[in-house]
């Protein structure tokens, strides 16, 4: 032992000994990718379950000397939180020393706070002079444990909300409450791509099915200052139309802000329409100013709910004495396959063309000369089987890039207390700009009637058809 040498390390924490000592010794592994990454790129278990003889391996960034260390537990107690260690490969050994020990121990404070206390035991290489070397062993040491202390002691929410900027808007829309909050806020994935393509490229669900803790992510073009946001839906109403979400990726995260979370109610207004309300909440990064982006937030988010209000939408309802599963099997479901038959004069041939029928599913619809048009394509976006519902969105034909541009259909078929049903379609469509379509409008009413009446009268006769 008279060849080796030794240096001690006392660092005072307001932190408690036993969680100081899980986070900065025997959790690390885990930790230090996280709070220290500009250091340590990557980190792993070896050998072992966390207990004596377990080796892990640190694997650090340019900023350091040395690529990896690689290191063994030798004594454990967990009780004492004390332990000791000893490096086998990396960090110096074989280049600067033989050998290298550590004995660590983090001691209760008076003030509820702890004292870390280290002692390195190390030979070095005969001719090795490691002043400078140890002077940094400690500055390093002092760093992980100064690391472990600030992800531990991380203000609480309400210290972290005391320090955040804040915005409110209010949006005046002619839309009622309910259908402006479906379709601006929880459908606004699928509409988005069709009704705002300039901006928003494509959307999809992510995590979940729509309803608390369910995640989507909005891809946009280039006139976007950023690529991607995904938000997660935090809190749901939908009998009030509000909803709170934060932010969890992308829109300035990381860039611009630490965090940013809204809260979205869309209230009816005395008119019959509705006012949306939006709260949202940052935490800017150190030195960042948001001036500039906040009113571009609220010109955005305007855009979402106003260009809404420049779609137009229709509403019908069909009795029928046929129930409402074998209606919505036969008239929704299978009308690619029954309607050359029973409508033959206004469809001439109908076929998938991709999918299995499911959501996602595309069918197109040939038509002889009595329609305006030729054909249409139409996309299935979403299906519930046992509440006879879906929605379809029109994709090429049928009127878009002629009159229309975007055209989406929400049906339902519902049972009726004498057995039969009542379907229900909602119908919403943006125009192209100077179009007015009054006639055609009464038109699709009377295509889609005779759609749902040509099916029940073949339900009607052939009472084994579709059970």
């Amino acid at each position: 032992m008279a060849s080796t040498n030794s240096w001690t390390l006392e660092i005072p924490s307001p932190v408690a000994a036993p969680r100081l000592f899980r986070a900065a010794v025997m959790d690390w592994h885990t930790l230090a990718p996280k709070v220290a990454s500009h250091v340590v790129a990557s980190a792993h278990p070896v050998e072992g379950d966390g207990g004596v003889g377990s080796v892990r391996q640190f694997n650090f960034t340019s900023v350091m000397p040395f690529t990896f260390t690689k290191e063994r537990l030798d004594f454990l107690d967990l009780d004492k939180c004390e332990c000791k260690q000893t490096l086998l490969e990396g960090g110096g050994i074989g280049v600067a020393i033989e050998t290298a020990t550590s004995h660590i121990k983090v001691e209760p404070a008076a003030d509820g706070g702890s004292v870390a206390k280290v002692e390195t035991t190390f030979k070095p290489l005969p001719g090795v002079e490691l002043k400078d070397e140890i002077t940094k062993a400690k500055e390093s040491l002092t760093a992980i444990f100064k690391g472990a202390e600030a992800y531990l002691h991380r203000p609480t929410i309400t210290e972290v909300m005391a320090s955040a900027n804040s915005w409110t808007l209010e949006i005046a829309s002619p839309v009622a409450a309910p259908r402006l909050f479906r379709a601006a806020v929880l459908d606004w994935h699928n509409l988005a791509p069709k009704l705002a393509s300039h901006v928003v490229a494509s959307a999809h669900p992510v995590e979940g099915d729509g309803g608390v803790g369910s995640i989507r992510q909005f891809n946009f073009t280039s006139v976007m200052p950023f690529t991607f946001t995904k938000e997660r839906l935090d809190f749901l109403d939908l009998d009030k139309c509000e909803c709170k979400q934060t932010l969890l990726e992308g829109g300035g995260i990381g860039v611009a802000i630490e965090t940013a979370t809204s809260h979205i109610k869309v209230e009816p207004a005395a008119d019959g329409g509705s006012v949306a309300k939006v709260e949202t909440t940052f935490k800017p990064l150190p030195g960042v100013e948001l001036k500039d982006e906040i009113t571009k937030a609220k010109e955005s988010l305007t855009a979402i709910f106003k260009v809404m209000a420049s779609t137009n939408s229709w509403t019908l309802e069909i009795p029928s004495p046929v129930a409402a599963p074998r209606l919505f099997r036969a008239a929704v479901m299978d009308w690619h396959t029954l309607a050359p038959k029973v409508a033959s004069h206004v469809v001439a041939s109908a076929h998938p063309v991709e999918g299995d029928g499911g959501v996602g599913s595309v069918r197109q619809f040939n038509f002889t000369s009595v329609m305006p048009f030729s054909f249409m394509k139409e996309r299935l976006e979403f299906l519930d089987v046992d509440k006879c519902e879906c929605k379809n969105t029109l994709i090429e034909g049928g009127g878009i890039g002629v009159a229309i541009e975007t055209a989406a259909s929400h049906i339902k078929v519902e049972p009726a207390a004498d057995g039969g049903s009542v379907v229900k379609v909602e119908s919403t469509y943006k125009l192209l700009p100077g179009v007015d379509v009054k006639d055609e409008e009464a038109k699709a009413k009377e295509a889609v009637t005779a759609i749902f009446k040509g099916a029940e009268a073949y339900l009607v006769a052939n009472p084994d058809a579709y059970n």
